[in-house]
């Protein structure tokens, strides 16, 4: 089960101020709410009683409160003991949201990091672990854009030690040496802004979960090649929310209109990139159109040996 913090931070890891954030930053609610809504959000007791009571629980999501005091009991929210026991309730997709001792407590056991870094010094009286460059890389970052004050970049960390890449899916010399310099960057390919700079096109149809975009590397025999790729950094399709399928499927519709192919085939490539015959450690889903007479069968690799 994937763990994933989501937290905005200071340069200097300020994360609160008197019960309250230090700033107010619209875009950063907004982000928080892309990410994690239709999943399950953990927090301790002094986090969950810091939202605004119009937004508390947080509506959307299944909202899981640490507490050591046996009768606390909040209405719209399930209770816990501890941290192990939330996040063995979970049992999909789960999101730590907060305070500093749970950041502290979850964060060994985290695959990834939803961070908006405010880059300031912060006066504040709550802080979140620091984070080792040589456990965390960054995938994905969005900005500088100003707010409130404070230049804010929206950053997509994962694990150090988890590979961007599987050199032995390349179908291409050009290709296989592009995975190898983007995986020496650190950058996903698939994250934005690296999308809108790396791929061939701009995205043919962006929604609120996926885009669209021509595969660079088409397969042999393919009329059409699409990839229909989730905007945030995800392994699995069950780390998105349901309304995610509702709009794949509304995407996979949209191209065999546009395209009006005689025949299609699409084939997902979620979880472990090394089994799944798949190049690259992000969700994704291939959309091929197939004409009358293609010049050769269309082979989808959709497993591998782990060596």
């Amino acid at each position: 089960m994937p763990v994933s913090l989501v937290v905005a931070h200071s340069r200097n890891n300020c994360i609160g101020r008197g019960g309250e954030l230090p700033w107010r930053l619209p875009s950063d609610l907004r982000r928080f709410r892309e990410i994690t809504m239709g999943g399950t959000v953990v927090m301790g007791r002094r986090t969950f009683e810091s939202i605004p009571p119009a937004f508390r629980p947080l509506p959307g999501r299944r909202n899981l409160v640490l507490s050591r005091d046996p009768g606390y009991v909040v209405e719209g929210a399930e209770v816990f003991s501890d941290l192990d026991a939330a996040l063995a309730a979970c049992g999909r997709d789960c999101f730590v949201i907060g305070g500093a001792a749970v950041f502290a407590e979850a964060l060994p056991i985290a695959d990834r990091i939803y961070a908006t870094l405010v880059d300031s010094e912060v006066e504040g009286d709550t802080f979140m672990p620091a984070l080792r460059e040589d456990e965390w890389r960054c995938v994905a970052a969005e900005g500088p854009l100003l707010e409130d004050g404070h230049a804010i970049t929206f950053r997509t960390l994962i694990r150090h030690q988890e590979p961007l890449y599987d050199e032995g899916a390349a179908r291409e010399e050009d290709q296989r040496e592009r995975m190898r310099r983007l995986d020496a960057a650190g950058v996903c390919v698939f994250c934005p802004p690296h999308a809108r700079e790396e791929q061939p096109d701009p995205p043919a149809r962006s929604g609120e979960h996926w885009y669209v975009t021509r595969n660079r590397y088409p397969y042999p025999g393919t009329a059409a090649h699409y990839l229909i790729i989730p905007h945030r950094h995800v392994t699995a399709f069950d780390e998105l929310p349901d309304a995610a399928g509702a709009e794949l499927w509304a995407m996979r519709r949209w191209l065999k209109e546009r395209l009006a192919p005689l025949a299609t085939a699409t084939v997902e490539r979620s979880g472990d990139m090394r089994l799944n015959g798949g190049s690259i450690a992000h969700l994704h889903t291939h959309f091929v159109a197939l004409g009358a007479d293609p010049e050769q069968t269309v082979r989808f690799r959709v497993s591998r040996r782990v060596d």
